[in-house]
């Protein structure tokens, strides 16, 4: 079955950190299509290092291939790509039509709550429905959607309120 996550974040505990180390695990050893896509540009720009932090200090020498290229500005269209077909690329949630065109088999979405508030550029409603629409709901798909806390009533709030334990989903 997919894996759908939604994450309360604590300020500074390493949730990201772990959902970025996770996403690049996925890439490593899969054909796996990653879109990132933070609130702003600095928050998808902090993802996209991570990511290549990851890559750059990655010891295990066992992976399917080597990375083919890389880009260091999330800013200027980032994209990765290794040799097994695994590829990466980011964007930020100003763009309505975020994810349209693509295929992500793992969407990681941050800071959704403070999408179109505080000077993020988008309704995270809007962009939320187009990345959910643009990755299929089968098994070997991620999406994790994290945030701090920003208020009632918007998307990331309705949805938390509404998501499932493990444990209520496993007994159906």
């Amino acid at each position: 079955m997919p894996c759908k996550l939604i994450v309360l974040k604590p300020r500074k505990e390493g949730a990201t950190t772990c959902l970025v180390g996770k996403s690049y695990h996925l890439l490593r050893g899969t054909e796996a299509q990653l879109l990132q896509i933070g609130d702003q540009t600095d928050t998808t720009q902090t993802m996209w290092d991570m990511l290549r932090t990851y890559q750059e200090t990655d010891a295990f020498t066992e992976w399917p291939s080597k990375l083919k290229r890389m880009t260091t500005s999330a800013k200027a269209g980032a994209r990765a790509a290794w040799g097994h077909g695994a590829s990466a690329w980011a964007e930020t949630a100003g763009d309505k039509r975020a994810g349209q065109g693509t295929t992500p088999t793992i969407i990681h979405a941050e800071e959704v709550a403070h999408w179109g508030a505080d000077g993020a550029a988008a309704n995270a409603s809007d962009t939320m429905l187009a990345l959910l629409n643009a990755i299929s709901d089968i098994a070997g798909s991620y999406v994790f959607v994290s945030s701090t806390a920003n208020g009632v009533g918007n998307w990331y709030h309705r949805t938390y309120g509404g998501a499932v334990t493990l444990e209520e989903r496993k007994a159906g």
